[in-house]
């Protein structure tokens, strides 16, 4: 391992986080670990493998793997309808500029699935911002299950947005395997996996990255963190805790499939379909923020962008990077994965900060990637 903590040490201390974790796996074992700082300020506990992250949307990541093994099991199907399981989908209303008008198309698991149902996030929404206010509904980040009951802002499979698909998705598993999300993820994927320490809600014996958010004036201060206790609901779309070491066990098991292992939580055809573009002649969209304080824009990417049942899909290789037709996301609270399947490895750079895409966080984790590749190049 070639750890690559000299070489990220300049950029930890300019973007003035308390520490930050990369890491990187071949589909059997850690290549490189870059592991710096501490988990808070003032702390003297170091990062690690082991801290544990609120993740964020990359809970969308076990979600699809949840929503992938009914489907691998015919228990789903993509083109089923939500409605067929979900009352709420039997009439759907869309905000236009003119008002509330009933939706004409009926909302697939596939939509779902892709960000294409036509549901949002408020934070790169002005019009759903401004409704979710009006109506008085909890905001998305809320954990409860009435947050979810919002119009949608386009007639579904018209567009890519991303929005509350995955939350959605995570109820349809909850219908169709007779249990909570939490209880299929930890039976059907954690513990196959040895995800000890992933889950809804952090273990009480775990270390947990302290959350900051960056002020007016460049300084970072101290953000509420703690789990949720008024939840109602599992949040397919963004509630899982988890440490870097579990997140990469999932990523390996993922390559693992994609190298022909019929031993994973899904099998390989799935995973060789699942990683493919999935939205077809539609592009996803940069999204402007809304709410600066909890991100900048949505801007993932220079090149041009599809949609996997995995996350982002990269056509083009990263100069100096990842490969073409990678895959990748990330969660609010900056942070990131990738698959790179050709190279065969997977990767996370893992912070604990708002905004997300925080221009001094991103140039951390691009530096990381660089260093990493020319690793990989130089042998």
């Amino acid at each position: 391992m070639n750890g690559f903590e000299e070489q990220l040490r300049p950029a930890l201390l300019e973007s003035g986080l308390p520490g930050i974790v990369c890491a990187a796996a071949g589909p059997n074992a850690l290549l490189d670990l870059a592991s710096l700082g501490h988990i808070a300020f003032g702390s003297s506990e170091r990062m690690s493998l082991d801290t544990t992250f609120w993740i964020a949307s990359i809970t969308k990541l076990a979600t699809a793997v949840a929503v992938l093994q009914l489907v691998e099991r015919k228990r789903l199907r993509f083109e089923d309808e939500a409605a067929d399981y979900l009352p709420f989908f039997r009439d759907l209303e869309v905000l236009t500029e003119v008002g509330l008008v009933p939706a004409t198309t009926r909302v697939t698991v596939q939509h779902l699935m892709t960000h294409t149902a036509g549901f949002g996030y408020e934070t790169w929404s002005r019009p759903l911002a401004e409704h979710v206010l009006l109506q008085n509904l909890p905001a998305a980040r809320s954990g409860l299950r009435r947050s979810l009951e919002r119009p949608l802002l386009f007639q579904p499979g018209d567009m890519w947005n991303y929005g509350i698909g995955m939350d959605w998705a995570g109820l349809l598993v909850e219908r169709i395997a007779g249990c909570s999300l939490g209880e299929y993820l930890r039976t059907h994927v954690f513990e196959p996996l040895q995800m000890h320490s992933t889950g809804f809600a952090p273990r009480a014996d775990a270390i947990r990255a302290a959350l900051y958010a960056r002020q007016a004036g460049g300084s970072l201060a101290s953000a509420p963190n703690a789990a949720n206790p008024d939840r109602d609901f599992d949040a397919g779309g963004a509630g899982l805790y988890a440490t870097p070491r579990d997140v990469l066990r999932l990523l390996q098991s993922i390559l693992r499939a994609a190298q022909g292992s019929t031993q994973e939580v899904l099998q390989p055809q799935t995973v060789a379909e699942a990683r493919r573009n999935q939205i077809g002649l539609l592009e996803v969209r940069d999204l402007p923020t809304c709410a600066p304080e909890r991100s900048s824009d949505l801007v993932m990417s220079p090149d041009t962008k599809k949609w996997s049942h995995f996350g982002l899909l990269h056509p083009e290789a990263q100069p100096g990077g990842r490969s073409a037709n990678s895959i990748s996301w990330a969660g609010i609270a900056n942070t990131f994965f990738w698959i790179d399947f050709d190279a065969g490895l997977a990767a996370v750079a893992f912070a604990q900060s708002l905004p997300f895409l925080d221009p001094s966080v991103l140039a951390l984790v691009g530096r990381y990637e660089r260093c990493l590749y020319a690793g990989l190049r130089a042998g």
